[in-house]
């Protein structure tokens, strides 16, 4: 028998090649329809979330911030409001996609700056002196509530993005501030209410009074210490209503935390000062 005998059939090697070829570019394709190759920070093609987008959100939610309340004190009775960063560029648009797109992907982009905020809060509220907002014990459980979402909403969206997002964020968050944190969404709508993204200040309030309510048999009663969270705070109506409903049980809010914050030219008070002392919210105040 001669060498060349012994060699495959070339015919059956180029289809097995072919085959192969085949089913990387189904794979590729899988991918593609998985993870979108479309950043959704600035629309470059190619990648879910660009370098430039990553570095942009890195830089603005590194330091996360007080946008309500006084440093050094519970600020309102019920503590401080924090967010990792401003509701602009990139932020916004991966914050509109991950909620509005089904963009769920960006999930692990946005966790770690959420996380950023809920640890600043807890470790802002440890340092706080005593009084209304007084910190609770390291060794209490904090609860973690977050807004309500509307019924609408789920069926629309299929889900709730919100509280997808802070219970990925959840995901470490006590070490730090050495706090053991219990996701609890106990709030719900009494009634319907507004998109609030498309009404004025004064509409949002009016839009939210006594609009939510805790759930019956949840252990958030009774002195219990919570941490409100949502995922972008403009006048703080939608918290404030949270931080109402929440005392009304007997729970004692220490602060409210948030991924991004409304910049104040959006809010409609350029350039003014608040109560708290922030420029352009006054999420807390009574």
């Amino acid at each position: 028998m001669s060498p060349m005998a012994s060699l495959p059939p070339t015919a059956p090697l180029r289809k097995t090649v072919g085959l192969a070829r085949t089913a990387v570019r189904l794979a590729s394709a899988l991918v593609d329809l998985a993870l979108p190759a479309v950043c959704a920070g600035c629309g470059e093609l190619g990648t879910p979330w660009c370098a430039t987008c990553a570095s942009f959100l890195d830089r603005s939610a590194a330091y996360p911030r007080i946008v309500a309340g006084r440093v050094g004190r519970a600020a309102t009775p019920h503590g401080v409001v924090v967010a990792a960063g401003p509701y602009d560029g990139p932020l916004r648009s991966a914050i509109v996609a991950f909620k509005d797109g089904g963009r769920r992907d960006l999930l692990p982009v946005l966790a770690p700056a959420m996380r950023a905020a809920l640890v600043t809060a807890l470790t802002i509220t440890a340092d706080e002196p005593g009084g209304p907002g007084e910190p609770c014990e390291v060794s209490e459980p904090v609860y973690v509530v977050p807004a309500p979402s509307s019924p609408r909403s789920r069926r629309v969206r299929g889900d709730v993005p919100t509280h997808l997002l802070i219970r990925a964020a959840l995901a470490g968050a006590g070490v730090l501030p050495g706090r053991t944190l219990v996701w609890a969404p106990v709030l719900r709508h009494t009634r319907r209410v507004a998109d609030q993204a498309r009404l004025t200040r004064l509409e949002r309030t009016g839009n939210t009074d006594h609009a939510f309510t805790v759930r019956p048999g949840t252990p958030v009663t009774s002195g219990a210490p919570v941490l409100v969270a949502d995922d972008v705070v403009t006048t703080g109506a939608t918290a404030r209503e949270c931080v109402r409903a929440l005392v009304g049980v007997g729970a004692r809010p220490i602060a409210v935390c948030a991924l991004a914050f409304t910049p104040a030219r959006e809010t409609g008070t350029p350039g003014t000062t608040d109560t708290t002392g922030t420029t352009g919210m006054s999420v807390l105040s009574t």
